[in-house]
């Protein structure tokens, strides 16, 4: 476990999908998703993504990328690190422990 809280990136990776299929993805707390079409057509829900330009999917998040004629997408992961802070955890134990003393 890390003790600062930078994200770690993990490589793009390229994705072929082939006419009238979809990528589906669910997130987890604390990943981000960043999706970029470099070829062809792609939507979600509906909505045209624009070639070239990078989209941000935050934690929890389930969406499909969906294609009638086919495309290229790239994709990167980044996964953000829970960092321990032991006083924290503490104060609440000796709170916890003053109010049944009184």
């Amino acid at each position: 476990m890390s003790t600062d809280n930078q994200p770690e990136a993990a490589p793009s990776r390229e994705w072929v999908l082939n006419p009238e299929t979809e990528y589906r993805f669910e997130l987890d707390v604390g990943t981000t998703l960043a999706i970029k079409v470099l070829r062809g057509q792609a939507e979600i829900f509906g909505a045209e993504l624009v070639e070239g330009k990078t989209y941000l999917f935050y934690e929890e998040c389930k969406a499909a990328v969906f294609t009638w004629i086919g495309c290229t997408i790239e994709m990167s992961l980044q996964i953000q690190l829970l960092t321990f802070v032991p006083p924290l955890s503490n104060s609440h134990r000796r709170l916890h422990y003053r109010s049944t003393i009184y």
